[in-house]
């Protein structure tokens, strides 16, 4: 077995060893750990070996909304300050609302709604409402635009589906800051 140099990394190729990753799975690993502390050099290398927008052009686009998503969320780590959405609608009561985004809660019908993150909980409002308070959220992980929800006390989770890769990235970064303890004012 020897090592090949591929996309700036080193792999194990001999008959025992497996192929190198397709470029599209690299692609989206280091997207995916660069999501976890995003810096303007990783975005800049990621949307430097995106895919062509004329041999791959559906993926070219996922790529291109990802590194949007990206950005935005590195201006939201940036700022520092918890957002404060102005809203009137009813199923946030006199929580303070810090973020809001079309999504669909996923389930066997897939019903679309609201996803509201509040100073109390996490808020989704569709034809019915799903209000979860923050200090039962056990866990919340991303899955590309899908955010599982794992309430304590429970084995399911609750998984609702953002429109975009940024509805994403903030909604979790957003909900881990509002799980700690005092981060909710």
């Amino acid at each position: 077995m020897f090592w090949r140099l591929f996309r700036g990394r080193m792999w194990p190729v001999g008959r025992s060893a497996a192929s190198p990753p397709n470029e599209n799975a690299v692609w989206w690993r280091d997207a995916n750990a660069a999501s976890d502390e995003p810096t303007p050099e990783a975005i800049s290398r990621l949307h430097n070996l995106m895919a062509s927008p004329t041999g791959a052009p559906d993926e070219n686009e996922r790529q291109e909304e990802m590194i949007e998503g990206l950005r935005g969320l590195l201006a939201l780590t940036d700022n520092g300050h918890m957002p404060v959405v102005p809203t009137q609608h009813r199923v946030i009561g006199t929580d303070v609302c810090h973020f809001v985004v079309p999504a669909a809660l996923v389930d066997p019908s897939n019903v679309a709604g609201k996803l509201f993150l509040t100073s109390g909980r996490i808020v989704f409002a569709g034809s019915s409402v799903v209000s979860l308070p923050w200090h039962r959220v056990h866990r919340i992980d991303r899955a590309d635009r899908d955010l599982a929800i794992m309430i304590a006390g429970t084995v399911n989770e609750i998984v609702i589906r953002c429109n975009t890769y940024g509805d994403a990235l903030a909604a979790l970064h957003l909900a881990k800051r509002l799980r700690q303890p005092g981060a909710r004012r």
